[in-house]
């Protein structure tokens, strides 16, 4: 692995989740002996990460980008941040909540799932 791993998250003490630049996301379900890559759907650099329990997790990067997965990481969907400032951090609540913060002061929140409101 040559990318820059960013953030990660805990699920248990065997399962975690990284993200990083590139795109780049793993996960370990064994505590670490293997680190399987999950197909983001991006090439952005991803800088945050969160879960709202083992299966919804939310992540944002660059340019705006926020991904959702309701399947513990197997699949990505992009949603529409209406930024292209650097989203940093993310901290899901739940299913439909996520709040999002980023460069420039940017500060987004879903009440939905992930349309956000601006704030």
């Amino acid at each position: 692995m040559t990318t820059s791993l960013n953030c990660v998250i805990a699920l248990d003490s065997n399962k975690a989740v990284v993200c990083g630049n590139s795109g780049e996301i793993l996960k370990t379900t064994d505590g670490g002996e293997n680190w399987a890559a999950m197909d983001s759907g991006t090439t952005e650099n991803l800088m945050g990460l969160d879960a709202a329990d083992e299966e919804v997790m939310w992540c944002v990067g660059y340019n705006g980008t926020i991904i959702k997965s309701l399947n513990g990481g197997g699949t990505w969907t992009p949603h529409t941040s209406g930024t292209s400032s650097h989203l940093m951090s993310v901290s899901a609540v739940n299913h439909e909540v996520a709040w999002v913060c980023g460069r420039d002061g940017m500060i987004l929140r879903t009440t939905d799932g992930g349309i956000p409101d601006t704030r």
